[in-house]
């Protein structure tokens, strides 16, 4: 791709996820209130670290490898089954976790254990939000951009409609299961051009063992990205936990609705 097409379809991408949260956030401010709006800030924050931890922080090594080792099959399956394998095993052990401690985590974050089912469901669905984070950055690193930037798109357009249609159809205590349903539906799509485009590579990456060697590489990438993928979401879980302590839920609705769009022009403008 060109670097005009390039830069189109970004902006087409940011300003399609933007939007989507903006409008997700005005639908819940106006159907539940701040408290629905700073519960959203606080799942979707959780959302980024528990998907981040299980395998997406391994995303920017395998951009950076998918594209160095695009001619190269033999190294591209030795990254693929080592990225498997890893993200794979760290994925699992997430997933165990959020089972196991749903109702505790759905107190410390949320103060309600009646939320507890979301956090339960969000330790089943981990694995396909982590292939989704995964297959994105395979299409990435494999110079598919225009598929890459409109699934990437996708996942805020497609958790905005599940939203809309349980806040409409339901009620707006079961608006933050929508955000569950855009990274597993976009993740089968990713996959599948993933799978479709580099079948032989995949299907050889699934025999291959896991290589040391790729496994410190990709480590690497995966250190520096773990400061970026946490201070973010976890300052904001902070401030909110402060607010909330403080002031009360409402206060941090205020809080992150102002958040949220001071988030979306400057990431229109950066």
């Amino acid at each position: 791709m060109t670097l005009f097409s390039t830069s189109f379809w970004s902006a087409v991408a940011t300003v399609l996820r933007l939007a989507s949260l903006l409008i997700i956030a005005k639908v819940l401010a106006q159907t539940g209130g701040p408290m629905a709006v700073a519960m959203f800030g606080q799942f979707q924050n959780f959302l980024i670290v528990v998907v981040g931890l299980s395998g997406v922080l391994f995303r920017t090594g395998i951009v950076k490898y998918a594209a160095e080792y695009r001619e190269q099959p033999k190294q591209l399956v030795g990254l693929f089954a080592t990225v498997l394998r890893v993200a794979g095993g760290i994925t699992i052990l997430g997933s165990l976790l959020l089972l196991l401690f749903h109702k505790a985590i759905a107190i410390w974050l949320m103060g309600q254990i009646e939320l507890a089912p979301l956090f339960l469901l969000a330790g089943v669905v981990l694995p396909l939000m982590v292939i989704n984070g995964l297959a994105l950055g395979l299409l990435n690193g494999m110079g598919h951009i225009k598929h890459y930037l409109i699934i990437n798109a996708s996942v805020a357009l497609i958790s905005m409609l599940a939203i809309l249609f349980i806040v409409y159809f339901m009620d707006v205590s079961w608006a933050l299961y929508g955000l569950l349903i855009g990274p597993v539906i976009t993740g089968g799509i990713a996959t599948y051009f993933v799978v479709h485009m580099h079948r032989k590579i995949i299907l050889e990456s699934l025999k291959h063992s896991l290589d040391f060697v790729w496994a410190k590489n990709i480590g690497r990438f995966a250190a520096m990205s773990l400061v970026m993928l946490l201070m973010s979401p976890l300052v904001q879980i902070g401030v909110r936990n402060e607010i909330i302590g403080q002031l009360g839920w409402v206060e941090a609705g205020y809080w992150q609705a102002v958040w949220q769009v001071s988030n979306a022009y400057l990431a229109v403008i950066t």
